[in-house]
């Protein structure tokens, strides 16, 4: 069942969800996060607040798409303050901004929010199996408040190895074409693990013949990639760091990173992204 009010269609034939039911589903998402991670031991930290967050400066971030022209614009520091965080807290997660370039002009650039987890000590399996558990437990509370007919999307979770798959010089461009169409002919959500290093960003630690030990999880239909995350690479991220002696390049650290945006289009089964941002945003 689409939850989307059939009223609401706008001049450009997208139909628009009510902004009572925009408003419901973030707060809803937020809490039930926050309330996952609490029950997981999980601590919240502030996303990072230096201005390499928020200014553009190209050695500080990692850009998807076209380098002149990006189609999005990530925010390493956030992912690189969880992962020092964690050296201290154990697991964390922070859900913190970045930037969505619509159309290829920096002047159009807008807000979204990512809801990152860090975990400390665990493979990328074990990751996978939290991110579900988490997508799980959101999914089930905003089902029982909107659509308490609904099934799961992730009963069943398929799997796949790239490096037995993909080419491992697929450019970024390409390996997203591919991704969606794997995504259209799909029955059940897949995982995509051991992403090649030329589409993954630095984030993610080397495993050799050019892939990472990253993932995708990607749905079946209009969704697309969802969610991705890997095991880490420490580092890169001293290097971010300048080189900072206090990072112990020795802990493994993994994690998983949501557009909260995304998940709310999956949620409410939006026509497209565009129908579900907040007003005003």
């Amino acid at each position: 069942m689409n939850v989307r009010s059939e009223s609401q269609e706008g001049l450009t034939g997208i139909l628009k969800i009510s902004p009572e039911e925009i408003f419901k589903a973030y707060t809803l998402v937020l809490n039930k996060t926050r309330e996952f991670c609490a029950k997981r031991q999980i601590s919240e930290i502030l996303p990072a607040t230096n201005a390499r967050c928020f200014e553009f400066i190209q050695e500080k971030m990692y850009w998807f798409g076209d380098a002149q022209n990006p189609d999005l614009i990530l925010p390493s520091s956030h992912s690189f303050h969880k992962q020092y965080a964690a050296q201290y807290l154990g697991n964390v997660y922070t859900i913190g901004p970045c930037y969505r370039r619509e159309p290829k002009a920096r002047l159009n650039s807008h807000l979204f929010y990512q809801i990152e987890i860090e975990v400390f000590d665990s493979d990328i399996y074990q990751t996978q199996q939290l991110a579900l558990d988490y997508l799980r437990y959101v999914e089930g509370a905003f089902c029982s408040v909107f659509d308490p007919s609904r099934t799961s999307m992730f009963e069943t979770v398929n799997s796949m190895d790239l490096r037995n798959e993909s080419e491992v010089s697929m450019t970024t461009a390409e390996f997203d074409r591919w991704s969606k169409e794997l995504s259209m002919t799909a029955i059940n959500p897949v995982w995509l693990n051991y992403t090649p290093q030329t589409v993954d960003p630095k984030l993610n630690k080397s495993i050799g013949n050019g892939f990472s030990a990253g993932f995708d999880l990607i749905l079946s239909g209009n969704y697309g990639e969802i969610m991705s995350g890997g095991l880490r690479d420490k580092e890169e991220m001293k290097a971010f760091f300048d080189g900072d002696e206090s990072i112990d390049t020795s802990l493994e650290t993994s994690g998983f990173g949501i557009g909260l945006d995304r998940l709310i289009h999956m949620l409410l089964e939006a026509d497209s992204l565009e129908s579900i941002k907040v007003p005003y945003n």
